[in-house]
C-alpha cells in the first residue's frame, strides 16, 4: 500500500501534467499560472518573494516575469527608493488571462474530485488545515 507522502506526490505530479495540457491553449504553464495566482492575491509583489512562493531561483523567476511582461500579462514597475526591486503587477489582460486558466483548471479539478465521491469544498478546507500545520511545525 502507497503511503500518503507518496500519494500526495503522484497527486501533485499527476495535476502539473494535466493542468500543463489545460493552460497550453491560454499560452501558460503551470509555474506562469502559479506566478499569475500570486501576483493577483498580492499586487506589487517582488520577484524575490515570487521566487520563494514558486519554488525557483531568482534568475528563473526573472525569467518567468520578463516572459509574462513581454506577453502583455505583467508589469514590473520601478518604484523611487526600493532600489532594483521592482514590484510585479497584473495588466488588465493578465486579469483576463488569469481568469480564464483558473476557471479552466479549477472547474476540471473540482469535477475530479466529486467523481471520486468526495466534496471539493471540505478537501480544500482540510488540505488547507494540513498546509497551515506543516508551517507552524516543519519537519527538520
Amino acid at each position: 500500500m502507497a503511503t500518503l507522502s507518496h500519494l500526495l506526490h503522484e497527486l501533485v505530479m499527476t495535476m502539473d501534467a494535466q493542468g500543463e495540457r489545460k493552460l497550453a491553449p491560454l499560452g501558460l504553464s503551470m509555474r506562469r499560472f502559479v506566478t499569475l495566482t500570486i501576483v493577483g492575491e498580492h499586487p506589487g509583489v517582488v520577484a524575490r518573494r515570487l521566487a520563494d512562493a514558486v519554488g525557483v531561483t531568482e534568475a528563473g523567476m526573472s525569467g518567468i516575469v520578463r516572459e509574462l511582461a513581454d506577453a502583455g500579462l505583467v508589469r514590473a514597475e520601478s518604484v523611487p527608493g526600493a532600489g532594483r526591486a521592482k514590484p510585479i503587477v497584473l495588466t488588465a489582460d493578465g486579469a483576463l488571462r488569469l481568469a480564464a486558466a483558473t476557471q479552466a483548471l479549477g472547474r476540471s479539478f473540482d469535477d475530479v474530485v466529486r467523481a471520486a465521491g468526495e466534496d471539493p469544498d471540505d478537501l480544500s478546507a482540510r488540505l488547507a488545515r494540513v498546509i497551515a500545520q506543516l508551517e507552524a511545525d516543519p519537519a527538520d
